[in-house]
């Protein structure tokens, strides 16, 4: 992460980064620990929301010291995606059988939609229960501030970018308050 003077952010990651040639193909956007599941999928841009992911990522290992996903392959993040933070179907992402790549990850998505136990994510009166991940944070210390960040982080972490958190609605959210 950078931060200028003026308190800009920004997130780079140069892990892949290599000359481009013929022979590399199409350039990876995103190390897969912070790629967002659009890019997988092949959604099409929704402005900031894939960056909102990669902070969010961000923000989590700065506060477990852990990868929020650590997997070995496109098909293995959109699993943990999944199994943490709730489905990936026609019904909570509207136009997935649009997205570019959604064929090539219709068959994993259809396996775990039926495996899912039913209402397996519940509600509780704030919301969507926080993922297994997140609420480790609040095993360490339950403090108002924690909670606030879960809840940040919750937002942030939602698959289908058109949910997601915006950017000016994150930095406007109460775990940022101590900076307004």
């Amino acid at each position: 992460l950078y931060m200028d003077a003026e308190g800009v952010v920004k997130v780079a990651d140069f892990g892949q980064a290599r000359p481009p040639t013929p022979e590399a193909g199409p350039p990876q956007r995103y190390d897969l620990d912070f790629r967002p599941p659009e890019v997988v999928l092949g959604h099409p841009p929704v402005q900031g929301a894939p960056d909102v992911w990669a902070i969010a990522c961000v923000l989590y290992f700065l506060v477990t010291g852990r990868d929020f996903f650590d997997v070995p392959s496109s098909a293995g993040l959109l699993t943990d995606i999944y199994a943490e933070l709730g489905p990936i179907t026609s019904q909570t992402w509207p136009g997935l059988g649009q997205c570019t790549g959604y064929e090539t990850y219709k068959e994993l998505l259809e396996t775990l939609r039926k495996a899912a136990p039913r209402g397996s994510k519940k509600k509780d009166k704030d919301g969507p229960t926080p993922s297994a991940r997140l609420n480790k944070i609040l095993k360490v210390s339950s403090t108002p501030e924690r909670k606030a960040l879960v809840q940040l982080l919750q937002s942030m972490l939602v698959p289908y970018p058109g949910h997601r958190t915006s950017v000016t609605e994150a930095l406007q959210h109460a775990f940022f308050s101590p900076l307004h």
